[in-house]
Order: structure tokens, then C-alpha cells, then sequence
């Protein structure tokens, strides 16, 4: 397994995209991570990735509901079927399992995708987790090869929602 630092240097030095299916780069990734270097290391692979446009970063849950309320991200918004969350279990503030259930049970938030991307690698956790109908599970580092799992997440669309 590479540590953080190389797989940084491999991003440093290889300036092509990351393959996807399609190359619209029409996606947008709100990622919210408190962590300055989970932060920089996901948005070393995100922002290569040939599906993704636009990466905003969100330190804690107001930040992550100004971009919400500033992008106007809701059910009738086209926005909202080309963006999806990134979201840390654990965030100063509101726990991230707390703010999964507040996002996937509100009707401005509900069919947003989102993917915990964590360090957690309790399996009650991540149960908990896909109870709260979270769309898929990350561990940290993101890395290249966790793209598939964000692209799967992307194929299914934003009104995949298991009951």
C-alpha cells in the first residue's frame, strides 16, 4: 500500500487525467473533510479525474450547507443530478453520521449521492452508515483506484437511494 506522500509525488509528476467513461468533466465534488491533508490528498486525485469539474472543499457542516444554499442544489435543479458528497464521518461540530441522516432526509438534499470517506474502518459503523442510505464507503487515503467506486456512485444517478 502507498503512503500519502507517494502517492502525491506520483500525482506531481503524471499531469494526464485519470480515466473514466466519459470525459465531460461535468461532475461536482463537495468534498467535506476537517483534515488539511486528507484534504489535499483527495483533491490531488479528484481534481484529475477526467468525470469531475469542479472540487469544493467544505471544512464542516455550515460550510457544506453555504455551498448547498449558494449552488441552489435541490430536486428540479439539473445542478443537483451532476453533484455528489464526499463527507467525513467524524467533523468538528455535528458528527458526520448525524449530518448524513440530515441530508438524506431532507427534500433539498435527499437524492444527492453521497460517499463517506473515512478512517473508520468499524463494520458498525459502516452499517450505520448504509442505513442512513449513504451510497458508498471510502477509506483514507483516496486514492486512484477509488474512482471506480465514485464512478459507480455517478452511473446509478443522483436518485439512487436504497429503502
Amino acid at each position: 500500500m502507498n503512503s500519502i506522500q507517494d502517492v502525491a509525488m506520483k500525482h506531481d509528476k503524471n499531469t494526464e487525467t485519470i480515466p473514466g467513461a466519459e470525459a465531460d468533466r461535468s461532475w461536482t465534488v463537495l468534498l467535506v473533510e476537517d483534515n488539511l491533508d486528507d484534504d489535499m490528498q483527495a483533491r490531488r486525485v479528484l481534481e484529475k479525474a477526467d468525470r469531475i469539474g469542479n472540487v469544493v472543499s467544505c471544512r464542516d457542516a455550515h460550510m457544506l450547507f453555504e455551498e448547498i444554499n449558494k449552488k441552489h442544489l435541490n430536486q428540479e435543479n439539473s445542478v443537483a443530478g451532476q453533484t455528489i458528497i464526499l463527507l467525513d464521518i467524524h467533523l468538528p461540530g455535528i458528527d458526520g453520521m448525524v449530518l448524513l441522516e440530515q441530508l438524506k432526509t431532507s427534500p433539498l438534499t435527499e437524492n444527492i449521492p453521497i460517499i463517506i470517506l473515512t478512517g473508520d474502518e468499524d463494520l458498525d459503523r459502516v452499517y450505520q452508515a448504509y442505513k442512513k442510505h449513504a451510497n458508498a464507503f471510502v477509506l483514507k487515503p483516496l486514492q486512484e483506484h477509488h474512482l471506480k467506486d465514485i464512478y459507480t456512485v455517478f452511473d446509478k444517478g443522483s436518485n439512487w437511494k436504497e429503502k
